[in-house]
This record gives C-alpha cells, structure tokens and sequence, in this order.
C-alpha cells in the first residue's frame, strides 16, 4: 500500500486501527513533508513581490534556493512515509521466521539484525532531513512575506516534530540490535540531532516571534 496515495481521511483511518504500522514514524515523515510544502507555499507568495524586489540579489538567492530545496524535503520525506511502515513490517516478518532447529535460528537472527538496522537507519535519515530543513529555514524567515510569518512558525514546528519522532523511533529499535558498537555509534548521532534541532528550533522561533 502506498501510503502517500491515501486520502487524508483513509490515512487518519489507518492510524486509528489495531495494526502498529503506519505509526509515529511515518507519521514523522509526513510531518517533514508537510512542512516543506508551507515552505513552498512561503516561497510562492514570496518571490516576485515588492518587498522581497527590494532584498540585494544575494538575499533573494538565498532564498530561491532554500525555497528550490524544500522541495526535494518534500519528496524526500514523502518516500520516508512508506519505507518506515516497510522496515516495521520486515522486522516483523523477520521475527515470523521458523527456529526449529540451528541453522534456522542462526538465519533468524541474521535476518532479525539487518531488519532492525533498516528500521534505524530510515528514521536516522529523517533526523537529518529533518535538522537540514530547519537549517534552511532562516533566509526563508528572513526575506519571506511577512504575511506568512505565522505559516513558517508552522513548518518550523513540524521540521522539529519530524527530527523528535524520528529521533523516537530510532532509540526504541536499538535495543534490538546485538552490535554494541553500532548502538554506541547511532546513539552519538542522534544525540548530536537532537542538540542541533533544539538549537535550531529556539533560534527560529524566536525569529518568527520578532516578525509577529
């Protein structure tokens, strides 16, 4: 199933039910998705009028292309939505897996490790979208129509929302994962994401709290 082609109502539908996948992590990924698209839409109500004219080119370059890049955010984080509901299933799928005998258990395991490591690293790179969205965000405050302000508090909200929730799904899955070298490794990293984000967040709100 293609989460994506939903219709809101089918996908809200979806989350409320007995099945744990869709769940936060594509929930997080629509988040990202969602925030990209306020971004774009801040962009198109942007360019081109009289204040943003009057910005130096350099400024309005900066902006055009923070506008341009939200838009692989976009489709970027809209691909997310479906590969974190798929890497739930194939742990799942993994866990179903016979164990009757040695080699059975063995390939189990085998399969339940690269399985796990696949529904970490597809939220791990939300996380990062997520803090390169929130990145961008600030020519977008900065030079973007001032009547859209409350729009880009908005994307700056879900782009956060998004790093969190992945950042989430990450750490409940690496309890699951044997190598502790690689639960060192990822624990690291979404330590420093989240640090980054909140920095991130606090200084853009504070930007958006200026311009209201």
């Amino acid at each position: 199933m293609d989460l994506t082609q939903l219709k809101i109502s089918e996908f809200l539908q979806e989350l409320d039910s007995s099945s744990p996948a869709p769940g936060g992590g594509s929930v997080s990924a629509l988040a990202a998705a969602l925030g990209a698209s306020l971004s774009g839409m801040v962009g198109h109500l942007s360019l081109g009028k009289k204040k943003f004219l009057a910005f130096s080119p350099s400024e309005q370059a900066g902006f055009q292309a923070s506008v341009e890049w939200m838009r692989s955010v976009k489709d970027r984080a809209q691909t997310i939505i479906n590969q974190d509901t798929e890497a739930f299933n194939c742990v799942m799928d993994a866990f179903r897996l016979p164990k009757d005998t040695e080699l059975e258990k063995e390939w189990r395991q085998k399969k339940i490790q690269e399985a796990t490591i696949q529904a970490i690293d597809v939220p791990l790179s939300l996380a990062k979208l997520g803090v390169e969205a929130l990145e961008q965000m600030r020519p977008i405050i900065l030079y973007g129509n001032q009547n859209t302000t409350s729009d880009m508090g908005v994307a700056v909200g879900l782009f956060f929302l998004a790093v969190q929730g992945a950042i989430y799904n990450v750490r409940i899955n690496l309890p699951g994962l044997s190598d502790q070298t690689k639960v060192q490794t990822y624990r690291h990293s979404v330590a420093a994401l989240w640090a980054k984000a909140e920095e991130l967040h606090q200084s853009l709100s504070k930007m958006i709290d200026v311009r209201l």
